[in-house]
């Protein structure tokens, strides 16, 4: 059961029926349906926009240059715990700034 609370009418599934907005679907950026939902909204009744009308591919909104620093910022994490440790010593990283193995709860923020 659906509840309408407004006396809009209710999105259609259909896009073509919908004729008070000029609509480009499939809708394939973030912004694109920010933009229709604000369209849409002062008309219709509506939760969702129909997941039909929607073709975003994942991380398409990254630049070039925002995926390049995601990926340097990823490092080969070692596997044990004497490997963590090496690497946090050879790195020049403080023992009092990082101290591995996590042996108090209060030491989790500030480690991780």
């Amino acid at each position: 059961m659906t509840v309408n609370p407004t006396e809009k009418p209710e999105l259609p599934w259909d896009p073509r029926d919908v004729k008070e907005v000029n609509l480009t679907i499939p809708i394939t950026s973030t912004g694109q349906l920010v933009e229709v939902m604000k369209s849409l909204r002062p008309l219709y009744y509506f939760h969702q926009i129909p997941e039909t009308w929607i073709e975003i591919k994942r991380n398409q909104n990254l630049s070039e240059e925002a995926e390049k620093n995601q990926k340097e910022m990823k490092i080969d994490m070692p596997e044990s715990l004497e490997e963590v440790q090496s690497y946090l010593k050879s790195n020049s990283i403080d023992k009092d700034l990082i101290d591995i193995p996590i042996t108090q709860h209060k030491q989790v923020k500030n480690t991780i």
